[in-house]
């Protein structure tokens, strides 16, 4: 408590900067951490968490010449495998989404590979009101067996007419 001189810590980080002030790392009293890589135009490029000395989720970022920005991450517990120097892109699932200048996501591809060895891909359209509100979600799900032969896909669209103030369900 204030001015007592006892408590307990129950979380701390410890942060790292570069020479231009960004952010670079965020450890915890675990040694786990959070790693940020930025490109000369100073954007973020890369963003991954390290647990146990493993990759447990990893973001690659890029950006178009408008400035416009994508975002790539794989989450999987096959991750959990790799030290950040070791570490594919490509193993686990990966999920993909294309942002507009409002940071709302436009498109967004998921790929999830199992272990054996086959894959399922959605892609989603999002469309957006004049007041930044998603009204309407059109996925398109691909099943793929091994050897990558297409099995079948389906279509689901979602739309939403009514919402209470202030209220967004398509989350970026």
């Amino acid at each position: 408590f204030p001015g007592t001189g006892t408590g307990t810590v129950l979380f701390s980080l410890e942060f790292a900067y570069d020479s231009s002030a960004r952010k670079t790392t965020a450890t915890n009293e675990n040694g786990d951490q959070i790693v940020y890589l930025f490109n000369d135009e100073g954007n973020l490029t890369d963003h991954y968490i390290v647990k146990n000395g493993k990759v447990a989720e990893y973001s690659k970022y890029s950006y178009n010449a408008f400035g416009d920005s994508s975002v790539s991450i794989a989450r999987s517990d096959l991750l959990n495998r790799y030290t950040p120097a070791n570490f594919n892109f490509d193993a686990g699932s990966i999920e993909t989404s294309t942002l507009n200048a409002f940071n709302k996501k436009v498109t967004t591809t998921k790929t999830i590979y199992p272990a054996d060895t086959s894959a399922v891909t959605s892609e989603t359209a999002y469309t957006y009101d004049d007041y930044l509100r998603c009204i309407k979600m059109e996925t398109i799900t691909s099943f793929y067996g091994v050897r990558a032969l297409l099995q079948r896909k389906e279509k689901t669209v979602t739309e939403y007419s009514k919402y209470r103030p202030f209220l967004s369900v398509c989350s970026s």
